[in-house]
């Protein structure tokens, strides 16, 4: 269910009815098991088919990919989205503009990333996202942060993908 929090705002019926949809009033514990349930999909390149990061589970088809690469994957890898900051669904302008900053701020200190897509479920939006290789849990968690993002998918080649809360 979501819904959205009026209290103490004084809103009308119309105000309540524009406000963006959010999870806000779900608790941290709700939240993260509505994360663990999002798919996960990155889409490499044209020669390889899309993958699908399984939370709390090892990834062989992401260490299999991570093989391909020429570069340092001893880090690890993240997964962030930069839309619907805090859980609040934001216009398709503000999503795609907060991609953006996420996509240059990735371009500009990470050699490999690929395009990707969290696929919420009970209709919420999907979110165009980066995973990026070569990152560590501490950089995620700062990038997450900066873009203010509940939580992000992080992990490392042989281990177990997890969704890890990134907001104090």
């Amino acid at each position: 269910m979501v819904c959205v929090d009026t209290r103490n705002q004084n809103l009308s019926v119309i105000d309540v009815y524009l406000q963006p949809i959010s999870i806000n009033m779900a608790s941290k514990e709700e939240l993260i098991k509505i994360y663990k349930e999002t798919k996960y999909i990155i889409y490499p390149d044209d020669s390889i088919e899309e993958v699908e990061i399984k939370i709390d589970k090892v990834n062989r088809e992401i260490d299999n990919l991570l093989d391909l690469l020429d570069e340092d994957t001893l880090l690890g890898w993240a997964f962030i989205s930069a839309s619907n900051p805090f859980s609040v669904e934001t216009s398709i302008e503000e999503n795609k503009q907060s991609f953006k900053r996420l996509e240059e701020l990735v371009t500009a200190n990470y050699m490999k990333h690929y395009i990707g897509f969290g696929q919420g479920q009970n209709g919420w939006p999907d979110e165009k996202s980066i995973f990026i290789i070569g990152i560590s849990e501490k950089e995620a968690t700062e990038l997450g942060k900066e873009l203010g993002q509940n939580a992000i998918v992080i992990g490392a080649k042989g281990g177990k993908a997890k969704v890890k809360w990134v907001q104090d």
